[in-house]
């Protein structure tokens, strides 16, 4: 079977630091008390350490991955773990930024808004310029 290679992105926006230091400040909000009650060898330990699990799963991904690629004709937004979104440029008309969001404005004249909480302040301008946008 002939598998085509995976397209390199021209280039990757990156994460806020103080975002991810806030990912793992909730993080260990949610591990320390349940290590301490499993340590205790308290059952209820093991119930308070999932969703310490699923923050530091999060928060991990959260490093490791940048907020956006953009490709040639694409751009890939990942701002959370479970939100993912494709936009290709042929059918975004006009795009604005107004207080940690994006709107895109679509050939159909559907309007998209993007909250780009997590961006890094300096590159929101490289993901506007990206665009096209005011």
């Amino acid at each position: 079977m002939n598998n085509p290679r995976p397209e390199p992105p021209i280039a990757e926006i990156d994460r806020s630091p103080v975002f991810l230091i806030i990912s793992l400040i909730v993080t260990v909000a949610f591990a320390w008390p349940a290590w301490l009650i499993i340590k205790s060898v308290n059952p209820w330990g093991f119930f308070m350490m999932v969703p310490a699990l699923i923050a530091g799963f999060h928060a991990l991904w959260l490093i490791l991955n940048p907020f956006a690629w953009i490709y040639e004709d694409r751009i890939e937004i990942r701002p959370t773990w479970f939100h993912n979104h494709l936009f290709y440029f042929k059918d975004v008309t006009d795009v604005q930024l107004k207080k940690n969001h994006f709107y895109l404005k679509f050939n159909d004249g559907e309007v998209e808004r993007i909250t780009i909480n997590g961006i890094a302040a300096k590159q929101s301008a490289t993901l506007l310029k990206v665009f096209g946008g005011k």
